[in-house]
Formats: structure tokens, C-alpha cells, sequence
């Protein structure tokens, strides 16, 4: 089985998602194609200021991010996902291009080229406006896409981590179920 999940590395909450979901597909034995989804794009390059420079800086980071999703190197994907969450999301460290090439290093990565590759933010935006179809416009980072599902879905989101494996399991089962209504739409708790 292949799950797809398109996500922002700027976002916390999708790094949560992320953590959930590769503690899943460990457990369950699947696959995840990760794809890149900029919030830069979503947001027609209008970001509040104290959210402007992560975004931006995350863009460096999907430009590596799409390079490897072209050459279908997943493993090397959540590798270098999981350096860079842990870095900027776990440890609080400040998005910079050195943040972002010391955890693709970490990751085993050793061309990091795609960082600096402007020819890669048009595929960006083309695969961030595939994500809007899939999962809706108002949507924002991480969708997941099940297989034999045709709807994407926003989330779960998940606001912390970590959670146990039975936890888990658990939030899987439920949205593994859920989404596999056709007629289902929504279920969300509001913040604060």
C-alpha cells in the first residue's frame, strides 16, 4: 500500500502529522510518497511577517524535497524531513540554508544542488495546485491521500508529539475509516 502526503516543512503541525504517519506505516508496513505543498503558494505569496521568513526558507527545503519525489527516493525524503523537523520543530533551531544542508547531510544527501534550484518552484506550484483539486481550495499543510480513496483530506492534525503506537494505530483505524465515506466531509475541533 502507498499513501501520498503533501506537506510544507515550515508547518509544526504537519511535522507532528508526519511523525504520526511514519510511525504507522513502520508499524504497518506501507509506503509513503511525499510530495511537496507550499504554504507560499496557497497563500498567493501573502504571508503574515512572523510566518514570512520559515515559509520562504521552507521553500529551499521542498525545492529538495520535489528533486527527490522525482527520482522517487522516499526513503531519503523522510530522512531528510525527519534531520529537519527535528532540528527546527523539536530543538526550536531558526530556519537557515545551513539548517537545511546540515540535515540533508545528516540525511545521507550528499547533492545539495536542489536547495538552490529555482527551476524547481514551477513543478512546486504545479504539485501544490494538484493538492488543492485533490483535497479542496481552503485547505492548507500536510493532505493525505489514501489509496482507492478520491478525495484528499487535510490532516489529521495532530498538535504534539509524541504519541504511543497504540495511539497510534488507533487515529489510523479512524481515519483509514473515515475517509473511505464517500459523503463524508469534515470533523474538526477548534483551536485554542
Amino acid at each position: 500500500m502507498t499513501v501520498d502526503y503533501y506537506f510544507d516543512p515550515a508547518c509544526p503541525w504537519t511535522w507532528y502529522t508526519a511523525t504520526w504517519l511514519t510511525t504507522v506505516a513502520e508499524e504497518l508496513d506501507f509506503e509513503i510518497h511525499g510530495h511537496p505543498m507550499s504554504l507560499w503558494e496557497i497563500n498567493n505569496h501573502e504571508v503574515p511577517d512572523e510566518y514570512r521568513e520559515p515559509v520562504l526558507l521552507s521553500l529551499q527545503a521542498l525545492r529538495l524535497v520535489q528533486a527527490l519525489d522525482n527520482q522517487g527516493r522516499y526513503n531519503e525524503l523522510w530522512a531528510f524531513y525527519r534531520e529537519l523537523g527535528t532540528r527546527i520543530h523539536n530543538e526550536g533551531r531558526k530556519w537557515s540554508i545551513k539548517v537545511i544542508e546540515e540535515s540533508a547531510l545528516a540525511a545521507g544527501i550528499e547533492d545539495l544542488d536542489p536547495i538552490q534550484d529555482e527551476t524547481l518552484d514551477a513543478p512546486i506550484a504545479e504539485i501544490t495546485a494538484l493538492a488543492m483539486v485533490r483535497g479542496g481550495q481552503d485547505i492548507g499543510s500536510p493532505l493525505l491521500v489514501l489509496p482507492d480513496v478520491e478525495k484528499g483530506f487535510h490532516g489529521p492534525v495532530v498538535d504534539s508529539e509524541p504519541m504511543t503506537t497504540d495511539e497510534a494505530l488507533a487515529l489510523w483505524e479512524a481515519v483509514a475509516a473515515i475517509v473511505k465515506v464517500p459523503s463524508f466531509f469534515e470533523i474538526k475541533h477548534g483551536r485554542g
